[in-house]
């Protein structure tokens, strides 16, 4: 990494933050004209004080010479080297010590962060929002730090506006297969895109590909130009200036706001640990509908149906099977043996990514929700107004992704898809059969099923998908975080027996005491119940903490069917809770409706 500064006399610039310093990233592949872009901002930055880091990798030209003009003020080094590496990976705590250094010292009005043409954004940006892990000594607080020194004021992405579309579909750019998914990753978290060499193209192609761009980032200010030749107020200070004078958050800014809203919950920061914002789909995927300009086709494919592993894993080898005019597709897959977590599908040209998603929604309970979730999906017609699912067997399960694409029919991408789906018998086999089809490129992701999914499982009915975890061995009695529960006792206290029946196949203990000693054998209401627990060794004798048999709670509560059982199976009617009250006085304290039956079945 190089370091360049350009300072002059002049006081401090109005576009500082506040009093931290501000910071314009910028994004690109190489030759995209990255360095012509700094040279013209140092070259008119009107008496700012400015400084750059810039990295580059070994594969990469060193930075124009001419830059070195804007380098070597009075008093300041005029380069810092740190050790090789990408700052979104390897180079990043190096990046962060830097930063932190030329945050506390002063003395600066921006800082610019020329990112390696293989960089992604999204790591970098989290410097600004949350520490980072451990990594060679440097401690998450230093990021904390950073937070109050310095601010990610704007993110900046140069294209190369010759062969913008070539990119994307992976046949003209860098010899990296990856590129063009980086190129689109760059382009959609950028703040300000600019399209660059615009000079070498007719003034139809830089229409054309200012609108592609558009479709991929909506909200990102696209600049057409020559040599990058950009005004500075729109790469200095941008940021600020949009949300003070205009009202207006760029996509960096309201990204860090939600990241930073995100990282108070423990409990959300649990679930999605394993994913990220750039990773879901796009907010208007609810809303958009077809949209066709210059060739350029946007739409959201929807399913209620999920793909089949075996199929998409083959896709994935292989590529997806369509003209390479289908430039860009990205958001929310339903596969059907993953069965806690959504897929996060991202594909650029023939080239698809999938990884783990967030979680459905199904699978937590409604407690541990953020509280804008309900009427998210209430306003998404996937639950109702009184909080239930509209489809009970799917719930929030279900394929969104957006599609972009150029002279390419809607149809014909939806029949590549739609191949990839379970077929209507397969669909109609249920989870339990889903778990058994080959997923070898996709294994079920390797989380541990909590104990508040298998109950939450078992309350909502879903037993298809309980008995389809537990043959992916799920801990049966793993325990919920709220009450201690098992999922057994659930079954036994809602009275499904289907469900128990299926823990109880897969090795429920069904003495597992939960809070307070209690027993599925004391939550058990019906005589099948009652009767199941049994056969698979219940014990009837084991005491709640206050010293109640099951037969204490089936007479206190009321429970015909289960007192009545239990009596039927010789349980004990003599024995005294810890408080010396006899079967016979719980009875006459509760004075329930079934008192005088229940009364008559212990005299007998």
């Amino acid at each position: 990494m190089q370091d360049s500064e350009a300072t002059c006399d002049v006081g401090q610039s109005s576009s500082k933050v506040g009093n931290k310093l501000s910071v314009t990233l910028v994004t690109g592949l190489q030759s995209s004209g990255k360095s012509s872009l700094l040279k013209h901002t140092f070259a008119n930055r009107d008496g700012l004080r400015v400084r750059a880091l810039v990295n580059k990798l070994f594969s990469e030209s060193s930075i124009d010479t001419d830059l070195n003009v804007f380098s070597g003020a009075p008093g300041m080094d005029s380069e810092v080297m740190l050790r090789d590496g990408c700052i979104c990976c390897s180079g990043r705590v190096d990046l962060l010590v830097e930063l932190m250094q030329l945050a506390k010292q002063g003395g600066l009005d921006h800082l610019i962060i020329e990112a390696s043409s293989m960089a992604l954004p999204l790591p970098i940006a989290e410097l600004f929002r949350s520490a980072p892990k451990s990594h060679e000594g440097v401690k998450r607080r230093h990021a904390k730090e950073l937070n109050e020194f310095a601010d990610l004021d704007t993110v900046v992405c140069v294209v190369d506006g010759t062969c913008i579309l070539e990119q994307l579909q992976g046949s003209r750019c860098i010899p990296k297969e990856d590129s063009a998914a980086r190129l689109v990753d760059a382009v959609e978290f950028a703040d300000i895109i600019v399209l660059n060499k615009c000079d070498l193209i007719s003034e139809t192609q830089a229409i054309e590909a200012q609108h592609l761009l558009k479709v991929l980032n909506p909200e990102a200010g696209v600049f057409p130009v020559a040599h990058g030749m950009v005004p500075t107020y729109e790469i200095l200070g941008r940021g600020k200036y949009m949300w003070e004078e205009l009202g207006v958050k760029q996509p960096t800014r309201k990204w860090l706001e939600q990241a930073h809203q995100m990282s108070q919950s423990a409990s959300l920061r649990t679930l999605f640990s394993s994913s990220c914002s750039c990773c879901e789909a796009p907010s208007a995927a609810n809303t958009l509908q077809e949209q066709t300009q210059f060739g350029i086709t946007q739409f959201v494919y929807r399913r209620a149906r999920p793909f089949h592993p075996k199929r998409l894993a083959e896709v994935i080898n292989t590529g997806l099977p369509f003209p390479l005019a289908a430039l860009r597709m990205k958001g929310t897959a339903w596969i059907c043996s993953q069965l806690l977590h959504s897929a996060a599908w991202s594909s650029v040209g023939t080239q698809i990514d999938i990884k783990i998603g967030r979680p459905w929604w199904a699978t937590i309970p409604s407690t541990q929700w953020p509280v804008e979730t309900l009427q998210q999906l209430k306003d998404a017609q996937v639950v109702t107004s009184q909080g239930e699912w509209v489809d009970s067997n799917c719930m929030d399960r279900k394929t969104q992704i957006q599609v972009i694409s150029k002279d390419l029919e809607v149809a014909e991408i939806e029949r590549c898809l739609d191949k990839l789906l379970l077929t209507e018998a397969e669909f109609s086999s249920g989870a339990s059969t889903w778990v058994s089809f080959q997923d070898e490129l996709l294994p079920v992701w390797s989380f541990p099923v909590s104990g508040d999914v298998l109950c939450l499982c078992v309350k909502s009915g879903q037993e298809n998908i309980l008995q389809a975890l537990c043959m992916q061995k799920a801990d049966v009695n793993a325990r919920s975080t709220c009450d201690g529960k098992c999922a057994l006792h659930v079954a036994a206290a809602e009275d499904r027996a289907s469900a128990a029946r299926s823990l109880l196949t897969w090795r429920a203990d069904v003495n597992s005491a939960a809070e307070a000693s209690l027993t599925p054998l004391h939550f058990a209401s019906s005589r099948e119940m009652v009767d199941l627990l049994l056969e698979n060794a219940a014990n009837p004798s084991l005491v709640d903490s206050k010293g109640c048999t099951p037969l204490h709670f089936a007479t206190s509560c009321g429970r015909l069917e289960a007192t009545a059982t239990l009596l039927a199976c010789r349980a004990h009617v003599d024995p005294l809770v810890y408080s010396s009250e006899t079967h016979l006085r719980l009875v006459e304290m509760t004075n329930h409706e079934h008192s005088s039956s229940i009364d008559r079945f212990i005299g007998c």
